[in-house]
């Protein structure tokens, strides 16, 4: 999902304060997901997913599954609201994380031995 559909479910959450079932069904009818198919893949009734988009609330299990099956983190729209009511500054991200990120790759090449000794005195400092 992209950047704005996100900001468009934090819309929904501070218009409605936190009524997740209303989220769960905008999630379901902005990527046309077909409701039986949904129902049966999370084990429930297609009656039960309907009564779930009048919930304010949803059990944390069932709010995985839907998660898991509709590839989108309903939990952060909690995350966002418990920090905002707190006054929580996100931490930003450590920046080491993306300079250990290495891709290692095996080639074959010919070099002569001077290339070779170059080659691995580079590597070593």
């Amino acid at each position: 999902m992209g950047q704005q559909k996100g900001n468009q479910y934090n819309k929904i959450v501070q218009i409605c304060t936190m009524h997740i079932g209303n989220i769960i069904k905008q999630v379901i009818d902005d990527n046309n997901v077909n409701i039986s198919a949904l129902a049966e893949a999370i084990g429930r009734q297609r009656s039960n997913l309907y009564n779930i988009f009048e919930r304010k609330s949803v059990d944390t299990e069932l709010l995985y599954m839907l998660s898991k099956k509709l590839k989108y983190d309903f939990f952060k729209h909690y995350s966002d609201e418990l920090r905002s009511e707190l006054g929580l500054v996100e931490e930003p991200k450590a920046e080491h994380h993306e300079a250990k990120k290495e891709r290692r790759i095996m080639v074959e090449v010919s070099l002569s031995e001077k290339e070779y000794q170059d080659l691995i005195r580079k590597r070593v400092m």
